[in-house]
């Protein structure tokens, strides 16, 4: 039960986690670009990207499952985004625990959604094809 509860917050395999915990951690410059991006028609490219957010989350649970990570993979350009707005989390009047948890309930719909479409996307491919057994060949209809 703890490994599958481990499985289920940070994902199966320890690598993969780590791997992604590093996309993340290149994630940070996304949401300070985004920033400089000219006022016009900027509106629809974010949303385009906050729907985008959804993706790597999604690959991220397809492969390893980890709700956590998924929800850190969007939330991280949301969180240098908005922290980038004003100035930054280092100056005085923009506390970053504000910006964390804006950031952290603003990417936990792209997180959770692109988490559910990982996760049920595998678990159909394996209910397609099941793990062979010992002489037997996996037959796909």
């Amino acid at each position: 039960m703890k490994n599958r509860m481990r499985g289920l917050l940070i994902g199966r395999n320890l690598d993969l986690t780590k791997r992604y915990l590093g996309i993340a951690i290149l994630l940070f410059p996304l949401g300070y670009l985004l920033n400089y991006l000219p006022l016009r028609g900027v509106f629809p490219l974010l949303v385009a990207i906050y729907l985008l957010l959804g993706l790597l989350p999604a690959i991220q649970a397809y492969q390893n499952e980890g709700l956590l990570l998924s929800w850190l993979l969007a939330a991280v350009p949301i969180f240098t985004f908005i922290s980038g707005v004003r100035g930054g989390p280092a100056s005085p009047e923009n506390p970053i625990l504000f910006f964390a948890g804006t950031a952290l309930l603003f990417g936990a719909i792209p997180g959770v959604i692109g988490f559910l479409i990982g996760v049920g996307a595998r678990r159909i491919r394996s209910a397609r094809n099941p793990p062979k057994r010992d002489g037997q060949e996996n037959v796909s209809h």
